[in-house]
């Protein structure tokens, strides 16, 4: 390095370092913009997205033998839920089974009902005289609905409300009458803890509602 070259940074000393820490701060902004960028694409990469959609409910409470019904404690009603789910992520994820969430508009009145997930099955039936045996078996349905990134399924469920107490039964027996003020809400959530709660518009009556 000759003399000139050391008196230019000597007379110049200020500026250089103004510009070396300029150029230090755009060095440090784009290093912490494309880390943030990485760091968002990567998350993409390993989040599910999952999402909920033409949802229909199969009810009970549109049968003519329910509006008929002389309602008590052994009495039960049924309900089906269909819908698309899918998972626009690339991660798989997975959602719990639905519950329903009945309510009578304008009043205190409503139900929650859990889906369905285990279902019993008789076999080895024999019947000798007055002796008649058999064994059952449980077949679990799981509770929980699992895709893998870029899948969808349509799915169905189904509910059952047992009117085994004095609230079920008062929520009913309120229903016969009020057929135009029950709202139907799907709610669950999925493995990341979000969320759903979706008002269920399409309402059929319960025996012509079927999985395509």
């Amino acid at each position: 390095m000759n003399s000139s070259t050391i008196e230019f940074i000597n007379q110049n000393a200020g500026a250089i370092q103004a510009i070396s820490t300029i150029a230090l701060v755009l060095i440090t902004t784009w290093y912490a913009v494309s880390t943030r960028s990485m760091t968002k694409l990567i998350k993409a990469q390993m989040t599910p997205k999952i999402i909920i959609e033409n949802v229909s409910m199969g009810s009970a409470f549109l049968e003519q033998r329910f509006l008929e019904q002389n309602l008590d404690e052994h009495s039960f009603l049924d309900f089906k839920l269909i819908f698309d789910v899918r998972n626009e992520g690339n991660a798989s994820g997975s959602i719990y089974k639905p519950d329903i969430f009945l309510s009578l508009d304008g009043t205190a009145h409503s139900q929650r009902i859990k889906p369905i997930t285990k279902t019993y099955e008789t076999y080895n039936h024999e019947h000798t005289g007055i002796m008649e045996t058999w064994e059952t078996r449980t077949i679990d349905h799981s509770r929980s609905i699992f895709l893998s990134g870029g899948f969808s399924e349509k799915v169905e469920i189904e509910y059952r409300l047992r009117l085994k107490d004095e609230s079920s039964l008062e929520f009913a027996r309120s229903v016969q009458g009020n057929l135009s003020r029950v709202q139907y809400k799907l709610i669950t959530q999925d493995n990341l803890g979000r969320e759903y709660n979706i008002p269920i518009i399409k309402i059929l009556k319960e025996k012509d509602v079927e999985l395509v």
